[in-house]
């Protein structure tokens, strides 16, 4: 079967495409005899002062046809009198052409045959000669030879056609010509760009195009005559799939003006070929606009193949710059965040696709004026982000963080018919020839802090290859998924809501401020507050929060697998660390779930890793927190132990140090222990203080005299109560579990302190000093009813149920916050979170 059915009439070599018959036009000059010699020699300037004004040579000219053929002159003149030196010249101009072919067979042998070849020069050389005839010719490929040769042998066509010179000026006249055309000739940028589609579906097969080899253009024009022919073609490579194999061909048309319509003087008007489709050449301001349309049936073997073509082309006419737009399509692009799969366990893997993209080609001077003609687009992720997990700590190491790539071409474009499901991969999809306008491209996104490029190659109907750029940005090859202008791989969208937009911070920066001691940064790289982390909301279910690079932020994690007191006081717990918060301005993410604490070796020397998947290797340490269902080892060998509420223990490498002061950074701390069972059973603050006051201390015994009543009298005066000393202990003994819940929550907040860096108060006196300071420091110690001196009057507010620690306010009122105090021990300056 002929590959190219009703179109074989032309099925020839590339070269026969372009063998053109460029018609010449014969020099004929003749002029009224001179009177004089004066008259001669001003008849000789007239005429030579026409050289640069072709539209008056060619009018010259055409009267001397005229003198001629009609004998307005007597005679022709001698060379001397009429000596016309040809001007040629070489320059560039502008190609643009589009070539469609279809033709439809019905019969026998149904099927279809879709041709289309289309393209443009921005430097085509041209060549053109004084009397207005013009040759414009240009290939797409490489070989300068392909446009030279041509257009060196029609400019020889030219010369030998010029009358009245000597043989001297002849070849001088030549010379120069040639030399032009060469000189203007050798830059390679003179190629057409060029491409084509070619589709052949008949008998049960099809043919496709797999590349284009070459294309060319040739154009010849005679203004006096008004003769034209008009060439377009290329040569291809065709794929037939049933049975497989390769063919090589020839496409394109070659086409001339009606001669019935030329001014070809002295000859009778040749009649038009009813057959026969001409072109039509229109001169336009700049140059030539040409058409040419041919409709036309041919039977054959029992088959009937519906014919048409049309060819259009541009020459001389400015180029209209182009360019491709990636735009945001339907989706608020600058303000969305990466998203990935739920972080609740539920195994959700669905990820986020809301990010889409589409192309708009326009004018580059006229953004308002879009490209008329059809596009394909081919577009890429490229550079995607490969973070472990789908946040720096979920899922957890247990569960394999996946290391896939973070972004992908969303799997549901693959059945967009506005898209090549074949040719859509994860990383690459390209539209349906012709149908890039309409082809929205989805992302797939499946990380909280992926990023990556996505870039489009738009190849137009006429050929031209169009690198798209971000709608903000006319430098910039590809768009970035999240919006990212700085390219620092954080959206532009996080930085500007926590105003840090345009300091362009690397990944691993840690400059927090917030609260400002001077001890910037909270161990927690940028890349992971911006990423985010599974934390637990007000009812312990696991959700996604991003952190802040301005404000310090802390990680608690309550071994809540340890014990049942690390249950039974799992509330207690986290509240203290909201008690921390409220005394430091440093915002604390508690764990009650210790499974989101990654341990580090087979014990404790190590801290607990939160930032488990952290593209970084910074390691982010959060505090453990463990409540003892036993008693403090420690109180075997020192009996004053048991009565400890809680401690905070260094790693070994700071424990053992000297001159260690029992607080350290988070890095630095092993854990802190709450030592609930001495609590329950020795701390005479919370075992024995039900039995202190009245009536279960009926004697009136020195003890109740000089401590306990003294602080109950004197704290009823200074902060204007009325405790009953005569039936306090009925009050205190049904509020023992509650109080001994609140002072779980306040120890918490304090031992925070500690594993942030801060130190207790007076030092060099050793437990005395802990009481001394200034008093509302959550560092300071009151829980002391024994101690003489004037804090222990907010015990009896306390076991009363008149004050509650928690609240971070003193026994004075709300006013009266309990915080980190600035002068005296100095604690806030002590407050820091990484080495």
């Amino acid at each position: 079967m002929d590959i190219l059915r009703g179109f074989k009439e032309r099925r020839t070599t590339m070269k026969g495409y372009f063998l053109f018959l460029m018609c010449g036009c014969t020099m004929a000059f003749s002029a009224a005899n001179a009177q004089s010699d004066a008259d001669a020699e001003r008849l000789k300037k007239q005429i030579l002062s026409m050289q640069n004004d072709p539209a008056k040579l060619m009018k010259f000219r055409d009267s001397m046809v005229n003198a001629v053929l009609k004998q307005q002159a007597k005679k022709l003149p001698n060379g001397d009198q009429l000596l016309l030196t040809h001007h040629y010249d070489t320059t560039y101009t502008t190609v643009k052409f589009k070539y469609y072919y279809k033709s439809t067979i019905t019969g026998s042998n149904s099927g279809s045959l879709t041709i289309t070849l289309g393209g443009s020069s921005a430097k085509a050389p041209m060549m053109y000669e004084a009397n207005g005839h013009c040759l414009v010719q240009c290939a797409m490929v490489d070989d300068k030879e392909a446009n030279i040769s041509f257009m060196d042998k029609e400019a020889q066509k030219l010369d030998a056609s010029r009358q009245y010179m000597s043989t001297q000026q002849d070849r001088e006249a030549n010379n120069m010509a040639r030399q032009m055309s060469f000189s203007s000739m050798m830059i390679k940028d003179h190629s057409v760009k060029a491409n084509a589609t070619y589709t052949d579906i008949s008998q049960g097969y099809s043919s496709i195009l797999k590349s284009l080899d070459n294309a060319q253009v040739g154009f010849s024009y005679d203004p006096v005559e008004n003769i034209s022919t008009i060439g377009v073609g290329g040569a291809v490579t065709l794929i037939h799939l049933n049975p497989q194999r390769e063919e090589h061909a020839g496409i394109g048309v070659s086409a001339a003006t009606d001669p019935s319509k030329a001014k070809i003087v002295g000859l009778a008007k040749p009649t038009s070929d009813p057959d026969a489709a001409y072109a039509i050449v229109t001169k336009t301001k700049n140059g030539f606009h040409i058409t040419y349309t041919r409709i036309k049936q041919v039977n054959e073997n029992h088959a009937q193949s519906n014919i048409m073509e049309t060819l259009e082309v541009e020459i001389g006419e400015p180029l209209q710059q182009y360019e491709a737009i990636i735009n945001p399509y339907k989706c608020k692009y600058e303000t969305l965040l990466p998203k990935g799969p739920k972080v609740d366990g539920s195994n959700d893997k669905k990820g986020d696709d809301s990010m889409r993209f589409n192309i708009v080609v326009q004018d580059k001077k006229q953004p308002t004026k879009k490209y008329a003609g059809n596009y394909t687009v081919k577009w890429a992720l490229k550079d995607v982000t490969k973070y472990p997990g789908f946040c720096s700590n979920y899922p957890t190491l247990d569960n394999k963080p996946n290391k896939e790539p973070d972004l992908k071409i969303s799997d549901s474009i693959k059945a967009d018919v506005n898209f090549d499901g074949a040719n859509v991969t994860d990383n690459t999809a390209t539209s349906v020839a012709n149908k890039g306008d309409l082809a929205v491209v989805r992302v797939f996104c499946n990380d909280y802090g992926a990023w990556g490029k996505l870039d489009a190659i738009v190849t137009l109907d006429d050929g031209t290859v169009l690198t798209a750029h971000p709608y903000y940005s006319n430098e910039a090859e590809y768009i970035t998924i999240p919006f990212d202008k700085d390219g620092n791989k954080i959206a532009d969208a996080w930085e500007k809501a926590n105003n840090i937009l345009g300091r362009v911070y690397p990944a691993e920066w840690d400059e927090d401020v917030k609260p400002d001691n001077k001890h910037n940064g909270d161990n927690i790289p940028l890349i992971d507050e911006y990423r985010g982390f599974l934390v637990e909301d007000d009812d312990y279910k696991p959700i996604h929060t991003r952190l802040s690079p301005n404000d310090k932020e802390l990680f608690s994690i309550a071994q809540t697998n340890s014990s049942n007191n690390a249950k039974v006081y799992k509330n207690a717990i986290k509240k203290g660390t909201t008690c921390y918060t409220k005394a430091t301005d440093v915002k604390v993410f508690h764990f009650t779930d210790e499974k989101y604490g990654q341990k580090e070796g087979d014990h404790m020397d190590y801290g607990t890793w939160v930032n488990y998947n952290s593209p970084l290797s910074l390691k982010t340490h959060g505090v453990s927190i463990y409540a003892y269902d036993v008693a403090n080892p420690a109180g075997l060998t020192d009996p004053t132990k048991k009565q400890s509420m809680a401690s905070t223990g260094g790693i070994s490498a700071v424990a053992d140090l000297n001159g260690y002061t029992g607080a350290q950074v988070p890095d630095e701390t092993k854990s802190v222990y709450l030592w609930i069972y001495d609590l329950e059973h020795y701390n005479d603050f919370t075992a024995m203080a039900p039995k202190w006051y009245l009536p279960a201390n009926p004697d009136g015994n020195n003890w109740w005299n000089k401590i306990a009543n003294k602080h109950v009298i004197h704290a009823n005066n200074i902060f204007h109560v009325k405790m009953d000393t005569l039936h306090l202990s009925d009050i205190v003994k049904p509020r023992a579990l509650k109080n001994l819940s609140l002072m779980v929550s306040y120890i918490v907040a304090h031992e925070l302190c500690h594993a942030t860096n801060v130190h207790h108060h007076h030092l060099p006196k050793e437990d005395a000093g802990s009481y001394l300071g200034v008093s509302n420091c959550p560092v300071r110690y009151w829980m002391d009813a024994t101690t003489d001196t004037d804090w222990a009057d907010w015990v009896p507010m306390f076991l009363s149920g008149l004050w509650d620690p928690t609240t971070m306010t003193t026994p004075y009122g709300p006013y009266d916050r309990i915080r980190l105090c600035t002068k005296d021990d100095n604690c806030f300056s002590q407050l820091k979170l990484k080495k």
